[in-house]
């Protein structure tokens, strides 16, 4: 039975998976299904059956897997993210804060805050992050702003954020963020 369960076939329903797996007892197929159930936005009206089964505890432990993927990236994406050893990682303050690259005018980051607060709300509905990687973000309004925001003083008119700068940035810190239980 414990072999069957991480084929393909329960794979496809990581939920389930994980709910079969913890009441079982079974830790390490328990965090392979949490990990699968990042494409999910668990506070889905369709989960809550499979959520109620979970003891509380192990409930717990997998909202919180989703929240700190997404509370992380949001840190990152913000510059106030460090690692255990003191290490920042993500964008830094100059790129977040609006800082023009060209002439180190500081602007209104305003555009920025709103694409970050729609990257923390795609998190939250689908915490594995691949969503707010793909070309379907062109067609977000906060995106296309932030990429069309141009420096405020007079002459210098250089665009404050390159989308083919901060995608490979936004990727890293995504590929960063903790994805087990």
């Amino acid at each position: 039975m414990r072999d069957a369960i991480t084929n393909p076939v329960f794979l496809a329903e990581p939920l389930r998976l994980y709910v079969v797996a913890v009441r079982a007892g079974w830790r390490e197929e328990a965090s392979l299904a949490a990990r699968g159930t990042l494409v999910l936005g668990l506070y889905d009206d369709v989960h809550t059956e499979l959520l109620r089964r979970l003891p509380t505890l192990d409930l717990m432990v997998l909202l919180g897997l989703h929240r700190r993927r997404r509370d992380l990236l949001d840190q990152m994406l913000s510059g106030q993210w460090e690692d255990a050893e003191g290490q920042s990682f993500g964008l830094g303050k100059k790129v977040v804060g609006g800082t023009c690259a060209a002439c180190a005018y500081v602007t209104d980051n305003h555009v920025w805050r709103e694409y970050r607060a729609r990257i923390f709300l795609e998190m939250d509905r689908r915490p594995l992050g691949d969503t707010v990687l793909g070309s379907a973000v062109d067609d977000w309004s906060e995106a296309q702003a932030c990429w069309r925001a141009k420096c405020a003083r007079e002459g210098c008119d250089k665009l404050l954020w390159d989308r083919d700068t901060i995608m490979p940035q936004l990727k890293a810190c995504i590929d960063r963020l903790p994805d087990a239980i």
